[in-house]
Formats: structure tokens, sequence, C-alpha cells
């Protein structure tokens, strides 16, 4: 943000920056106000824009109007509900800012992982009017097709405040800086430093970087502030630089380069690639590492004026006067500078009233021959070789093709995948019909572990319990007995909870999960447990049977015949011969809770004074149909009081739409200079999804897990 948010604003536009970002240490954004007195929104819409999390929070309806109002492009990064938001809201130019992974991700899979494999097609959906913004300009060559049709290089700059100290190297200390901070709980960094202190720690180095853990190591300084940290690109004999990644940098060689300071990196780091040219300091190996190191320590002036004039590129790629005009040639070439126009106030006032109507026209709309109903699972596992019998086992980089789309998990790992959300929904390409067992493999994280996870699948849902070992992950067989078909199946994680050394919120940790025929499963396993409305409901089920007329009670479910199962059953005998009954119901209570949905089979007779007839058949019939029918209505009911609460709650947005569109009109009517001489706001502002520029100790943002 320091480089580009003024950059953009030279170029003839005004930039709104979000104000709340995720928490303190997030270093992919900065907060600044600086800019808001330049912008030319009204105040209300400013502060309602300066009180919204755009990063974890789904933009609700007055926040997407506003945004598609005033403004005519948006600057994302990948990080929360950032993107889906802005690829399913936003109806102006979408610009994805990309500032380098490390060489095992990609951003197409980092997508993937937060939002499924079905966002995909929303991104096609929007590739007229969408950019991968790449911060270098090879990013997009790990990318899928639309990343690099789509790519647009804007490459990241440096303030000019960081060049103030161009050329002044005097390295009077004859040390070697290394950057590495949280070398304790920081994995990547842990490694990095027991690297470094196993190949060069018998030379003079000093390391800094702050650290959230104590360390025994006197070469270690720790935190140091911006002016300390110039001192030392100063004052130090050379920079080891220790990253291999070849599409991410950090930003200290680039400081360590603007004061003239040698630098040691590797050919196949993303510096060897921004600077072919530049061989000396540019190593193979640690060992060629170590020996232009020694050379440095060691005085050799010659050497040392060679490095500093052969690294003067690596500078120069992060400048002013390289980024500024590679921005505006690209942004003109794309056409977003075009489409940002100015416009006369007549257009975008027609625009925004047409918008507000569409908005309420389209609520009326049926959309329902466009729906076409999935096909069952052997006619799936025929057409694209996989179903849910097969398996989903989730330490496979690439799932099935019976997986269309799955939300709330993040990468494969060695064992499987962690829940990175509440919840995590998994949508298949075919249906799951009436009865099968759902047979889930996981382990649960934290309080997670043996708590009750609720599986839900159509109408049916179960709940189930995991243990914590990772080594030996618990399988629990869930019945399922659905009554309309879906392809949709959700797990609710009950405790999200985010490690020490980890930025997601994980909670269920799923290996492996498949469907199997519920015939010849008597019952599901231990671990799976009815869900019920109360405590009172698990202890007991009820049989009503309806008719009105006599009803023979079953012998088995009396306690005699099976104490485990029958605790006391109303109207009937307690011996082993039938008793006959005139009533309305039979209650049967359990002594033990049931697993739902169940079914008990009842043997006994009917008997009435016209028991000779055919009548019973037919009886039993129109009373089977007379249940099916009230399902239906008490089915219908809910849906009904469904539409009307959303009826409401549309009729009050529709409200607030109409309102916005007499003040927009009441604008027009009231200017007393005319409509055509007021440019569009709306058009005319970019809103940017704020990326910080990381100083001194910490590396360029890397979006991905």
């Amino acid at each position: 943000m320091p480089y580009e948010v003024p950059l953009i604003r030279d170029l003839g536009f005004e930039v709104y920056v979000p104000k709340i970002i995720p928490n303190k240490n997030f270093r992919s954004a900065a907060v600044t106000f600086d800019y808001d007195q330049c912008l030319s929104i009204p105040k209300k819409v400013l502060d309602r824009l300066n009180s919204f999390d755009f990063y974890l929070t789904d933009w609700p309806p007055d926040i997407i109007r506003l945004l598609n109002r005033y403004f005519g492009t948006i600057f994302i990064i990948p990080y929360g509900r950032q993107v889906i938001e802005a690829v399913t809201h936003f109806d102006g130019e979408i610009v994805f800012r990309a500032f380098g992974l490390d060489n095992r991700h990609s951003y197409n899979k980092v997508l993937e992982d937060m939002y499924g494999r079905g966002f995909r097609h929303r991104l096609e959906s929007v590739k007229e009017r969408f950019w991968f913004g790449e911060g270098y300009d090879h990013l997009h060559e790990v990318e899928s097709t639309l990343f690099k049709d789509k790519s647009l290089f804007l490459p990241i700059g440096i303030p000019s405040s960081f060049f103030r100290n161009e050329g002044k190297w005097r390295g009077t200390r004859k040390e070697i800086l290394f950057v590495a901070p949280n070398v304790v709980t920081d994995s990547y960094y842990a490694k990095i430093y027991k690297d470094f202190k196993r190949d060069f720690g018998d030379l003079p180095h000093v390391i800094v970087g702050h650290q959230d853990a104590p360390i025994d190591d006197p070469h270690v300084a720790g935190f140091v502030t911006d002016e300390e940290l110039q001192s030392l690109y100063l004052d130090c004999a050379a920079l080891y630089y220790h990253s291999r990644e070849a599409r991410h940098v950090h930003y200290s060689p680039v400081e360590a380069a603007i004061s003239g300071m040698p630098i040691v990196y590797f050919q196949d780091s993303l510096l060897g690639r921004m600077c072919p040219g530049s061989v000396k300091g540019c190593v193979t190996s640690v060992g060629q590492a170590r020996e232009v190191l020694q050379k440095i320590l060691s005085g050799d002036e010659v050497f040392i004026a060679d490095i500093r004039e052969d690294q003067r590129d690596v500078a120069y790629h992060f400048s002013d006067a390289y980024c500024r005009p590679v921005w505006k040639e690209n942004l003109e070439k794309s056409g977003i500078l075009e489409n940002l126009a100015k416009q006369s106030l007549v257009k975008t006032t027609g625009r925004e009233l047409h918008r507000s109507a569409a908005r309420i026209v389209g609520r009326t709309l049926d959309n329902s021959e466009s729906y076409r109903p999935l096909p069952s699972a052997d006619i799936a596992k025929e057409v694209t070789g996989s179903s849910l019998a097969d398996g989903i086992f989730f330490n496979h980089a690439e799932l099935p093709a019976c997986v269309t789309d799955i939300q709330g998990l993040s990468g494969a790992e060695t064992w499987g995948r962690w829940s990175d959300a509440e919840r995590v929904v998994i949508s298949l390409n075919h249906m799951l019909d009436k009865e099968f067992i759902l047979d889930v493999a996981a382990v649960g994280y934290d309080r997670n572990a043996g708590a009750d996870i609720k599986v839900k699948i159509g109408n049916s849902s179960n709940l189930a319990r995991f243990g914590a070992d990772m080594n030996n992950a618990q399988t629990v067989s869930l019945p399922f007995r659905l009554k309309k078909p879906t392809n949709v199946i959700e797990l609710t994680v009950p405790y999200p909870t985010k490690p020490v050394k980890d930025s997601r919120s994980i909670g269920l940790g799923l290996v492996s999960l498949n469907v199997r025929p519920l015939a010849g499963v008597p019952e599901a396993s231990q671990e799976a447990r009815p869900l019920a409305a109360d405590a009172a409901k698990m202890q007991e089920c009820r049989t009503f049977i309806e008719a009105g007329i006599v009803a023979a009670a079953v012998p088995e479910v009396v306690p005699a015949m099976q104490p485990d199962t029958g605790a006391a059953a109303a109207g009937v005998g307690s011996d082993r011969r039938p008793a006959w009954r005139r009533a309305a119901r039979v209650l049967v209570r359990r002594a033990r809770p049931v697993l739902l949905p169940f079914s008990h089979r009842f043997r006994g007779h009917v008997r009435t004074a016209i028991e000779e007839t055919e009548v019973l058949p037919q009886l039993s019939q129109v009373m089977s149909e007379l249940t099916s029918l009230r399902h239906e209505i008490v089915s219908l009911r809910g849906a009904l009081d469904s539409h009307v609460r959303q009826f409401q709650i549309d009729a009050k947005a529709d409200r607030a739409t109409l309102s916005d569109m007499a003040a927009v009109l009441s604008d027009v009517l009231n200017r007393p200079d005319g409509i055509e001489a007021a440019p569009a706001r709306s058009a005319r502002t970019f809103e940017v999804a704020a990326k910080g520029a990381d100083k001194g100790t910490d590396r360029l943002p890397v979006e991905g897990p």
C-alpha cells in the first residue's frame, strides 16, 4: 500500500482503503485514514465503509450496493471472504493481486482449498472483467488457463522513503547479516536458522528478526527498529539470502541492495530470475556461497566493488522509475483506464436506476426450468468413473471426479485435510438416495476430540465422535434414510481452534469418506448417536396407530421377551400371549435410546366385526396415503413460512433501494449548475484491498495455507 495507493492516485483516481484488518499481526495490510479526505463519496457512505470488515465478513446488501454505486475497480487478495464476495457481487473490474507463493503452491490451488473446486466456474463467469494482477511477470506460469489468459503485470514497488540511504553502504562491521524471525516457534524459520548455523555458524554473523520465544544464542539480536536495521544494512559486510523460491522474495535483500550492501543469493531464486545478467554474488550451492562470503569478509575491495555494481538491477526492479511506466502501460492495454473514464451524471443516474429496478424485478423471476436433476451414483460412475461408493481420500492432492465442490477444508497433507471453518460442505456430482451407511474416518483436534460432530445429509442427521490419535484415525459408520435425494454432505465443527503455529482455525481432520448399502448392517457403530430435540424424546419411541380400530400389540416388545429393549408398553399384555385392546394408539417406552431413523416390525393381527371383508387392506392403503399427505402439508407449511419471512426481508431491502433511487433523483434535480457539469463519481473510484509493505525483518505478503 505505501507505494501502490499513491501511484493509483497519481494516475487520476480516488482510492478507498479498508480500515478493519484481521489482527494487528496481519502483514498483508495496513490502515490509514490519509486518503479519506480526498474522496468525493458522501460522508455517511464513507462512515459505513470504514465500519465494515471486508476481509472476514459476508458482504450485506447495503455494502454491495455502495461498492457498485461508488467504485469502478476493486483490488483483492486471497484472504477470508474477499475473493468470493467480490466475484459474486461486484459489477466492476476485479484485480486479483498476487505477490507470489512458495514453490509448493499456486493461487489456483489456494482458491480451490478456500472456496471449493466449484469456485473456478464463478471465476469463468466474470473473466471478461477479472484480472490476475501479478507482482512479478512470471507468476502465471504455474496457474490455470484463466489466470494465464488474464495475467496483468503490475510490478511491486517500494516507496521513495526506502531510498533515502541509497548507495551509502560503509561495511565497517565484518559480519554477515541474516534475517530470521521466530526461529523457535515457526517451523519454516527454525529450519532456515539451523541450516544457517550449520553452514556459516563459524563465520562472524548477526541474526535479526522478532523472536516470540527466548533463544540461547548471543548472535541473535532479535527485534530491531527501522533505524537500527538501516544501520545494519549500511555497516555489515554482506547479507546472506537463503531463499530458493522461484516466485517469492522478501524485502530484506531489496533494502540491502538499495543501500549498496553486497548480497549473496541463489541463482534459482526469484532474485536470480529477475536479474539474469547479474553473476557476482549469485551462487548455485551453499559451498559457493561460503566462498563468496569469506572473500567479502577478507576485505577484497575489487571483488566487493564488482558485486555492488553488478547488483544495481535488484533495486531498480522495485523502483518508481521501473514500476510506474509498466503500471500505466498495462492498465491502458487492459482497458481498465478506459472503463474508468468520467461519465455524465445522466448516464450514471440511469445505470443506478436500472440496477435498482432490476434488483426488485429479479426477485420475482422463476428460473426453475433451468434446474437439471443430478444423476444417480451408478450413472455418475459410468460417466465420470467415480462415485462416493469408491471413497474420498483427503490426503490426495486431486479429489475424485465425483466431488464438484468442497468448502471449509484446507489443502491436502500426508494424512488427510484439516477443516478451516465452522462447517465442511461436500457437494457431489450425483445424488444420494434412500438408505445407506456413511463411513467417516477422521480425527478431532483439541476440544473437538470426543465432541459431538453433526453430520447432515438432506433431512437426516447423525452425531459422531472421533478420537485425537492421527496415527489411528477412527472410522464411524452412520446410517442415513433420506426422504428426498440430495448431493450435499455437511459436517459441523463445534470448536474451531487456532493452533499456536498455524493461522487456520482447525477442528476436524478428515481422512476418508465413503458410502455403502445399509442392507446387512444391523446397527450403526457405537460412536454414532441419534439426534433428539430433548432427553425425553431420546428415551422413548412412540408408535401411533391412528385408525381408531382394534389393535394387537407385539409380544416381542414386552419386557418378558426383550428386557433391554422394552421398558413398558401401554395397551399390551405382559406375557407371551397377544393382548387385544381397542385403543387409538399404542405407546411403547424404550429402556435405552434408539438410533434414528429406525423402523420396527410388529407381528400380530387386526380384527373387526367385518374382518371377512376386504375393507382392511383398503383402509390400510387410505391411512398410508393420509399419513403421506399430512407430511406433505407440514412440509408445504414450512416452505410457506420460509417464503413469507424471505418476502418480508426482501420488501425491507426494496424499500431501502427505492429510498436510494429517490435520493439519486433528488441529487440530480437539486444541482444548481445542471446535470452536465457534474462528472460521475461511481466509476472513478478504486476500492483497494490494502497491501502492506513489510518492514525490516518481515517477509513480503505470502497468501496461502
